[in-house]
């Protein structure tokens, strides 16, 4: 179990609830396999959502931001506008592309996202 957890840490994102329609943010660290956190100044990241179990059919790329988090670290943060999720629900899988040294890309971490379909209110005349 603690090789599983071990691995889950270095190499997946944190799983990721929120309601439809809500605008929402993901800010996340990367590590390498020896869990050093990797240096952001020199890459770019895109967040990718598809559905669970449809890696094919991606509905959402969506380009990270860098923000600094503390003294010289740095997280990449993706911004989900409420439009995007407004019609959505279920289970979804969100994957991180990173861009480096120009044209190289690598996909090291991914997670799940659930995102609930939101309440509708009831009418006012009731």
């Amino acid at each position: 179990m603690a090789i599983y957890d071990e691995y889950k840490k270095l190499s997946s994102l944190e799983d990721v609830s929120f309601i439809a329609g809500t605008d929402y943010f993901i800010e996340f660290p990367l590590y390498d396999t020896a869990g050093t956190r990797l240096p952001l100044t020199s890459m770019s990241a895109k967040w990718l959502l598809s559905k669970y179990g449809q890696p094919n059919f991606p509905i959402a790329e969506i380009n990270c931001t860098t923000v600094q988090t503390d003294g010289n670290n740095y997280s990449f943060r993706v911004d989900i506008p409420r439009g995007l999720t407004y019609n959505l629900g279920g289970l979804y899988t969100q994957q991180i592309e990173i861009s480096y040294y120009g044209n190289k890309k690598m996909r090291p971490v991914q997670g799940t996202v659930v995102i609930h379909r939101a309440i509708t209110s009831m009418p006012e005349d009731l």
